[in-house]
């Protein structure tokens, strides 16, 4: 890190006094500065090897339990929570799936996901047309569940697309 963008933060919290500011990717712990009256937090997104950058820290958050249980095992006695951007267990049974219409003798692609623009699931739709003897289950909900339903349809491959299950779960 610069010494400019060190500057910057310091200026910032200075000029904002925000009650937390949280370093979002690895390198930005390092602009944490022992700041008074300002909670600073980490978010974890990896198993760390060590905590050592993480001193100036009050608190960890990991994204996953075992994330959270990691940086306990490592010694830190600050706390850690567990804040998850992870969609929460759904089941499904083998009839909502509509497996029915799948041919014994298909390979089974199977895709599963928040059915948003920038997952890219209208190219796995576009590379499905040009497979042969494939079936596809994408299972989501979300805003482009429509729009794929067309592009499926206008392919001409929606017999060989069950798509949805599910809802969103934010």
């Amino acid at each position: 890190m610069t010494l400019l963008a060190h500057l910057q933060a310091e200026m910032f919290v200075r000029r904002w006094k925000p009650n937390a500011v949280m370093a979002w990717m690895p390198r930005a712990r390092q602009l944490i500065h022992r700041w008074p009256n300002t909670e600073k937090l980490a978010r974890m997104g990896d198993f760390p090897a060590n905590l050592k950058h993480f001193q100036k820290c009050d608190i960890l958050v990991g994204n996953l339990p075992g994330i959270s249980n990691r940086c306990m095992e490592l010694g830190w006695t600050k706390p850690v929570v567990t804040v998850s951007n992870f969609t929460r267990k759904a089941s499904a049974s083998m009839s909502q799936l509509n497996i029915k219409r799948t041919s014994k003798n298909d390979f089974v692609i199977a895709a599963s996901g928040r059915l948003a623009a920038r997952k890219g699931f209208d190219v796995l739709l576009k590379a499905l047309d040009r497979l042969k003897n494939c079936t596809l289950w994408l299972m989501g909900d979300g805003e482009e569940k429509a729009r794929l339903d067309a592009i499926a349809a206008e392919l001409g491959i929606s017999q060989r697309v069950f798509l949805g299950v599910g809802s969103t779960s934010r």
